[in-house]
């Protein structure tokens, strides 16, 4: 492709960054709570003119380089995008977050398979608000707390009680059952488990040696000092 080409790409790259960040924010500040009611309908109708056509594709997103991950038999094909989509996305909204905590505009854009580690200046700018949006801890609290519903899915069915009404405990079902067949065989894009010993938490990444990992999250620790 000539380089006038490649720009016009990449502009409307950017421009669906924008737009959908812009419509996670939007979408964020318009719920009230976390229980389901008609959340994944507000949901549903405010991803309408973005969730168009027969498939969509699911990523995973490294970790610590923030890019999408591709492998054997990813991304995989989402057959039911208009059902599927909106229900993944309180935790879409998650990552979304996080990202943002680290690398803000850039590095939502970089997990949108944006391929320069840099956005123009005047983009960023333009993404700010969301930005800002997604970065508060309210905007996750609202659809629900991960914790308890990952507690409530260890437990038998009947004490599975608190998280039925938990809009992000029905969007972790939703994708458990989606990638069924991918956890019963572990297959997960080549993505390798590390333990973190600064949070205490795991961190999946495509990166293969310790040393590798400890630049990455060293990096990660410097990006987040400067946002």
């Amino acid at each position: 492709k000539s380089s006038g080409e490649k720009f016009i790409e990449f502009q409307e790259h950017l421009g669906e960054v924008n737009l959908w960040t812009r419509r996670v924010a939007d979408i964020c500040t318009g719920v009230h709570d976390g229980n389901m009611g008609g959340i994944f309908g507000m949901v549903k109708e405010g991803l309408s003119d973005l969730v168009t056509g027969e498939e969509m594709y699911f990523y995973f997103i490294d970790e610590l380089t923030g890019e999408p991950v591709l492998g054997s038999g990813y991304p995989k094909v989402i057959t039911t995008p208009s059902e599927l989509v909106p229900k993944l996305l309180p935790l879409m909204q998650v990552s979304m977050r996080a990202v943002s905590l680290c690398n803000g505009a850039a590095g939502i854009a970089r997990m949108f398979g944006f391929p320069l580690p840099q956005i123009p200046e005047e983009v960023s700018t333009g993404m700010q608000d969301s930005v800002d949006i997604l970065k508060q801890e309210s905007s996750v609290q609202k659809f629900g707390p991960l914790k308890s519903v990952v507690n409530d899915l260890q437990q038998d069915s009947e004490e599975k009680e608190s998280s039925k009404q938990n809009a992000r405990g029905e969007s972790l079902r939703q994708l458990l059952e989606f990638l069924k067949t991918e956890i019963e065989n572990k297959e997960f894009a080549g993505l390798n488990r590390y333990p973190d010993p600064r949070s205490g938490r795991a961190i999946w990444t495509r990166l293969e040696t310790t040393e590798e990992v400890e630049k990455a999250i060293e990096k990660l620790s410097e990006d987040r000092r400067k946002e």
